[in-house]
């Protein structure tokens, strides 16, 4: 798979990239059981309190830097991840790369319920 002008390009097939996270809400806007609206809308439930914008583009040779906070209620679990390794509430690439472009996420999650978030990275080239 490779990144190419804002599109996943997967064995010779062109898709578009998906719609901004909207956290728990599934993406048609309809739960498919009335347990699974419980379980995402729980008042207890981990919750992302704030988070990176959905579209960052970066410079080449530059730093990015991924912010995601959950909401220190009972014990919620932070991971970001990216390339299947786990990482911290803040996440900083220096320098970036062309390699460094694609989709990036965040869940929180405890036993009540989780929280995700996607972000997306593009890069500029510039010239001096």
């Amino acid at each position: 798979m490779a990144w190419a002008g804002g599109r996943i390009v997967s064995g010779g097939n062109i898709a578009k990239l998906p719609p901004p996270s909207r956290g728990r809400i599934p993406i048609d806007g309809k739960y498919k059981t009335e347990t699974s609206k419980k379980y995402y809308n729980n008042p207890k439930g981990a919750r992302i309190t704030k988070a990176s914008h959905f579209n960052f583009q970066y410079v080449l040779g530059h730093k990015i830097v991924f912010l995601c906070v959950a909401r220190d209620l009972l014990f919620p679990q932070l991971h970001e991840w990216t390339r299947g390794q786990k990482l911290k509430s803040k996440m900083e690439i220096d320098p970036a790369s062309q390699a460094d472009a694609g989709i990036y996420e965040c869940h929180a999650n405890n036993m009540y319920a989780m929280d995700s978030r996607a972000f997306r990275t593009t890069y500029l080239a510039e010239f001096n």
